[in-house]
């Protein structure tokens, strides 16, 4: 991984263009903002009329492969587990991404997880899934590397999405912080935004849901509040 990245190109910063998932892959998979590509939320299905980037590797030459989530091709909310959301056939909505594929549109169950490759029967991972995805994305390192040809790989993992639940999260890094005392961020508020979705607003007991959900007393009950690009 040194040799990678002392050879190429290394990025340090980056910026998304919006803290939401779906748009934002289609604004990495475009360079352009969710007003342009209509993915504005999650749950919508990406064009693949847009130019995209992996059409683009496929036709100046480059093997492709993506390992993970997707979640660019669902078009209906919620029903994540159902095969015709998490599955994602060969064509164009894997926009350009033509070669090697074991991906899914959604989930964040991290043990025992499903993927697909060419077809819709789900292929189940032993153990921790994004140690699975890696070890996939190293076989794929080196079954490329005897062709001369370009490649580009993209590796998508879950974490660090929710759930963070002791039975979601890799046990041996679990472990490290069981009774870790962990305080609240400084900018942490336990007043709802007004403004939010339902989703957003924390119930009146709050603290006692974190420590049902995460096995932590009251008093290092750790709370995460806010959204991503994952």
């Amino acid at each position: 991984m040194d040799k990678l990245a002392a050879d190429g190109c290394n990025f340090h910063q980056a910026i998304s263009a919006t803290p939401v998932c779906a748009p934002h892959r289609c604004s990495l998979m475009t360079g352009k903002y969710q007003s342009s590509t209509g993915m504005v939320i999650n749950e919508l299905r990406m064009s693949p009329d847009h130019q995209c980037f992996g059409q683009s590797l496929t036709k100046s030459g480059y093997r492709t492969g993506y390992i993970g989530k997707w979640h660019m091709w669902a078009n209906q909310l919620g029903q994540h587990d159902l095969i015709k959301n998490g599955f994602v056939p060969p064509g164009p909505y894997r926009l350009g991404f033509d070669g090697f594929w074991a991906a899914y549109n959604f989930n964040h169950v991290y043990h025992r997880a499903p993927y697909f490759p060419d077809d819709p029967t789900p292929h189940i991972r032993d153990g921790y899934e994004p140690n699975g995805q890696t070890d996939m994305a190293i076989r794929f390192l080196k079954d490329t590397k005897q062709s001369a040809d370009p490649f580009a790989l993209f590796l998508s993992w879950g974490p660090p999405h929710l759930p963070w639940t002791w039975d979601n999260v890799d046990s041996e890094h679990a472990e490290l912080y069981r009774h870790a005392n962990l305080p609240q961020a400084p900018n942490f508020s336990n007043v709802s935004d007004p403004d939010g979705d339902d989703w957003q607003k924390l119930p009146p007991n709050y603290e006692q849901v974190a420590v049902d959900r995460s096995g932590f007393t009251t008093r290092r009950s750790p709370i995460w509040i806010g959204t991503w690009g994952c």
